[in-house]
């Protein structure tokens, strides 16, 4: 299936990917782009992710037959109602961001207000970097990675099935998942980590730095992601990642106790028990 029409709000490291993924595949006859900066649009053409570029988002969404959202989170939903009026009926819009719940329940409110048909399908890709912008966008980013999309009782099957197959095309593993599920698994295998990074950082006197070896660095490197975007995820997922740091605390506590009891054989059969789970992955 080829979209006539595909418009990309935020022509960043993961929006600029697509676009170049789909280019390269020619998944699409044309591809819009959007973003805030013209540098950004003249280096998004440089790239080959765009065909088209404007600043105006629904300009560059008018009949088009697929609208990806892959602005930062915070944003994702004010951009929606922005274009929503602008969009034509049968438009599939989707979005790339990190926290579901909120955005899902948002749109979802949006597209029953209207009269004509638009179908909104959630979705995040499981890749990226701590680099950002379109200078760092790759056409196979996505491939051999897991991209979640959610399903919930209004989402159109039809849509669905379109954006999950275009993710295929593009090298992605597809998992259908309930919003509330994403925001679940994400805050184990990516809010959670980005938390310890900072953490860790912040209790590491700045004069040891110089010594650490690989295993800071590469517990450190997400560090260098972008603060705006960490904030705004603890806020938009905040009830998930309150219960997890509960849940992690209580473990880092038992940990501590085997310590300072000097229960060391049972310290090491935690560390054996976390070892396997990790070998066998």
């Amino acid at each position: 299936m080829r979209f006539k029409k595909v418009a990309i709000i935020g022509v960043g490291l993961i929006g600029g990917s697509l676009g170049m993924a789909i280019k390269s595949r020619r998944l699409a006859e044309v591809i819009t782009g959007v973003t805030c900066h013209r540098s950004t649009l003249i280096l998004a053409k440089k790239h080959n992710a765009l065909d088209r570029s404007t600043l105006d988002s629904c300009k560059a969404v008018k009949d088009a037959d697929l609208v990806i959202i892959a602005t930062p989170i915070f944003r994702i939903v004010k951009i929606a109602k922005q274009i929503v009026p602008h969009l034509k009926s049968g438009c599939i819009v989707t979005d790339v961001g990190s926290v579901k719940g909120v955005i899902v329940r948002e749109i979802e409110k949006m597209a029953r207000i209207r009269r004509k048909e638009i179908y909104f399908v959630g979705g995040h890709p499981m890749a990226g970097s701590e680099k950002s912008g379109v200078s760092f966008a790759k056409s196979d980013l996505f491939k051999n990675t897991v991209c979640f999309l959610t399903s919930t009782p209004r989402t159109d099957q039809g849509a669905l099935n379109k954006v999950k197959n275009l993710w295929g095309k593009i090298g992605a593993v597809t998992e259908i998942v309930s919003p509330q599920k994403h925001d679940r698994i994400v805050a184990y295998i990516s809010h959670l980590p980005h938390l310890l990074a900072y953490n860790l950082l912040m209790v590491t006197p700045p004069q040891y730095y110089r010594y650490a070896a690989g295993s800071f660095l590469d517990m450190t490197r997400i560090v260098s992601s972008d603060p705006q975007l960490w904030q705004d995820v603890c806020r938009m997922n905040s009830r998930e990642i309150d219960r997890l740091l509960r849940e992690h605390s209580i473990s880092l506590n038992e940990i501590k106790g085997l310590i300072a009891s000097g229960r060391f054989k049972k310290l090491l059969n935690l560390f054996a028990r976390a070892k396997s789970r990790r070998d066998a992955q």
